[in-house]
């Protein structure tokens, strides 16, 4: 879409297929969708299903905010818009690329606050044929989930994770019916004696982890 420049390399996170979220800082307004064409001039993001247009609303040269989701985590940077294409509730935004992104999180994988079903086994041979435990979700990211149980689970035991997710977003996984986690965190949450824990997943794959990324995005598109 865009010609060839000799301008300095994109940063790496530009990368096609990537998702995007740009947001006006102003406004409640945000667009999410997928780059599909870069050079170091220009980022080209397509989205879909605006319910109104988006002209209107964001006139050429509006500052926005940037924001992108890798295996890495969410990096943020400021821009301007070049030029909108719609048809329909579809269409595309043109942004000037930044020439460079920050971190905004303190966390590796951002984290969003949904409550799933979860499935939980122990990874130990005693604990081979044990019914599984379920458990419900507080917060889910790429790189693991925070879940509350009155099991008495140890730091560094390990187990597999199943998560029941949201029909909007099932489709997203693939191949994610099991995760091997390791309990990174245990706290004792109120009198009853109810814990909260918190899971690392392990031994991901990156093309697990870029499914995992989408999946969180999904439900952030839901629960927000």
């Amino acid at each position: 879409m865009f010609s060839k420049s000799s301008a300095p390399a994109r940063p790496h996170m530009l990368s096609l297929g990537t998702h995007a979220r740009i947001e006006i800082e102003s406004s409640d307004l945000n667009i999410e969708g997928t780059i599909f064409a870069v050079d170091a001039e220009r980022v080209a993001i397509r989205f879909r299903d605006q319910s109104l247009p988006l002209s209107p609303r964001l006139p050429l040269d509006t500052a926005v905010v940037l924001k992108i989701w890798d295996r890495y985590g969410m990096n943020r940077a400021e821009t301007t818009v070049h030029a909108i294409i719609e048809d329909g509730g579809n269409g595309a935004i043109i942004l000037g690329a930044p020439s460079g992104f920050v971190g905004t999180q303190t966390r590796r994988f951002f984290r969003v606050a949904a409550r799933l079903e979860l499935t939980l086994q122990r990874l130990v041979e005693e604990s081979a044929h044990a019914r599984p435990e379920r458990a419900l979700s507080c917060d889910v990211s790429a790189g693991g989930v925070g879940f509350f149980s009155d099991t008495s689970y140890q730091v560094d035991d390990r187990v597999s994770v199943t998560m029941i997710l949201p029909r909007e977003v099932a489709g997203l996984t693939g191949e994610l019916q099991k995760l091997d986690a390791r309990v990174v965190r245990s706290e004792v949450v109120d009198p009853t004696g109810r814990k909260f824990f918190g899971v690392e997943f392990q031994n991901v794959t990156p093309w697990q982890r870029d499914r995992l990324v989408e999946t969180m995005l999904g439900l952030q598109r839901i629960v927000r």
